[in-house]
């Protein structure tokens, strides 16, 4: 049967790294100005909150029904609490180190039709303590061994710093587990020897000091020549950029083997908010559950193309996702 890795979901198990966030949605009316202030008045109606930043990478995992774990860092308040409800409620292994010294990273945002106002943030940007990477490290080894991938989702915000990142990859590849990188900043230097690689084209221009105009007929020669030295300055397998509208562009370090270009699935987009969280979560799990390169990241492709034409973040079930495999061409 055509793309067999999808019944593997439910047997795989996949583990996520990096910087959780608790994302609050307040909605509203404003139908007047503020007498105090030249602002909106927002009259309260709901308030939702979800699981955000790498959080959203596990929600994906577990829309999609595989086995997902997170390691992460949460403060000791009531946003903690919060998000360890909603990853019990996804029904992920939880194991968050609690810091005395940071608060979760929160971020609210005030929303009235359909219009965002305002975005409200209460973060410490700060990497981990030596004792925090320890319990990192611990809670990884200890996963390791059902592991078959393993998702670095970098928010920048301080789980993946310079000095724990290599120490993750190192430890993955005495295991001989695959790991995959969402990344982050203008230096990619501690993701030195991962498998596999996703940046975005702005990412992409920020870490290779290069305009990629879209515009351009060499647009997508461009993309894979700032990919390929990037691959070779860092050591790593693949690299799969994300091109919004555009689509996804698979470039292998192996120059005798097939850069792949897909371009978007989706006929109408709503809201790109986690498309890559989306993407990122698909292209891994079908990769660990026995997809070639090119079944998950057409996999992945189709996942985004799903999302996107959703309103708000979302996720994908693992009925859409063999659907939309299902009218792809042999």
């Amino acid at each position: 049967m055509k793309h067999d890795f999808v019944k593997n979901f439910p047997n795989t198990r996949v583990v996520c790294i990096g910087d959780i966030m608790l994302d609050i949605f307040v909605r509203g009316n404003v139908d007047r100005i503020s007498p105090e202030a030249p602002v909106p008045v927002l009259q309260y109606q709901q308030e939702k909150q979800m699981l955000g930043g790498a959080g959203n990478v596990i929600a994906n995992l577990c829309a999609l029904g595989c086995q997902a774990a997170f390691i992460g860092r949460v403060g000791l308040d009531a946003e903690s609490q919060i998000l360890e409800q909603a990853l019990a409620t996804c029904h992920a292994d939880a194991f968050l180190i609690k810091s005395a010294q940071i608060p979760t990273a929160t971020k609210t945002r005030f929303i009235s039709n359909h219009q965002h106002l305002m975005r409200f943030d209460k973060e410490v940007v700060a990497p981990c303590s030596v004792d925090e990477q320890t319990q990192i490290m611990d809670a990884l080894l200890q996963q390791l061994p059902q592991a078959n991938l393993v998702i670095l989702s970098d928010y920048a915000k301080g789980v993946l710093s310079e000095d724990l990142t290599p120490r993750i990859i190192q430890l993955c590849q005495q295991h001989h587990v695959p790991v995959f990188v969402d990344p982050k900043g203008a230096d990619y230097t501690k993701y030195a020897h991962a498998t596999l690689i996703k940046p975005n084209r702005k990412e992409l221009e920020l870490v290779s000091g290069r305009h990629l105009s879209v515009q351009a007929e060499t647009f997508l020669q461009d993309v894979e020549d700032c990919a390929r030295k990037l691959l070779t300055q860092l050591q790593i397998d693949n690299c799969v950029v994300t091109l919004s509208d555009k689509g996804m562009l698979y470039i292998p370090k192996e120059a005798q083997k097939s850069v792949l270009y897909l371009p978007t699935t989706t006929q109408e987009v709503f809201d790109v908010s986690g498309a890559g969280d989306t993407s990122l979560a698909t292209l891994g799990l079908s990769y660990a559950a026995g997809a070639d390169f090119k079944e998950a990241i057409t996999a992945a492709n189709i996942a985004a193309g799903i999302v996107v034409g959703k309103v708000g973040t979302a996720t994908v079930s693992c009925s859409e996702l063999t659907e939309g495999l299902a009218k792809q061409p042999d």
